[in-house]
């Protein structure tokens, strides 16, 4: 056994150990990061979850009037591209989709649902987007913009919201 010598104070065996008759001073221990927030929307179907990721895949790319494709979109476009991805064939205009898809309740939208909002000052325009889930869609904003994230919470939104829709089969939703 190596021979230990104890300081001042302090038993050979305590020395051995590790051990000390000086008071500890610990450090607090790190408090652990916050956690990022988890989505916690019910699961979605796989039609749903294909046109979700689509749409988000899509932020970032360029507005293009008429654009159906990452090269650029338009709002309708963007939807035309995302349903395209699950085999479903949707109308070419905002305004055919809003006419056309199947109408969902606003306190009823589900991720991959249309929503559909009036362009102020253009009567009879009609602006779309993919609802993501968490009170956020995705959507071509218009000329000289990308594509990007939105909150059906924003003033604008909110205010000029006309409804939500799909054109899933009842067995995709």
């Amino acid at each position: 056994m190596p021979e230990v010598t104890a300081p001042e104070g302090q038993t050979e065996q305590a020395a051995l150990l590790g051990q000390s008759d000086e008071p500890i001073h610990k450090t607090p221990a790190p408090r652990p990061e916050p956690q990022p927030k988890i989505n916690r929307i019910s699961p979605v179907s796989n039609a749903r979850q294909s046109i979700i990721q689509t749409a988000v895949t899509a932020v970032g790319a360029p507005y293009r009037w008429g654009g159906l494709s990452p090269k650029g979109f338009d709002c309708s476009g963007l939807v035309v591209y995302a349903y395209k991805k699950i085999g479903t064939h949707v109308p070419r205009t905002a305004k055919s989709q809003f006419k056309n898809c199947t109408s969902v309740s606003r306190r009823n939208i589900k991720p991959a649902d249309l929503v559909f909002f009036s362009v102020p000052r253009r009567r009879g325009v009609v602006h779309v987007g993919i609802y993501i889930g968490e009170g956020q869609f995705v959507h071509a904003p218009g000329r000289g913009r990308k594509v990007k994230r939105a909150s059906l919470n924003n003033i604008y939104f909110k205010q000029h919201f006309i409804k939500a829709g799909n054109f899933l089969k009842k067995d995709a939703g």
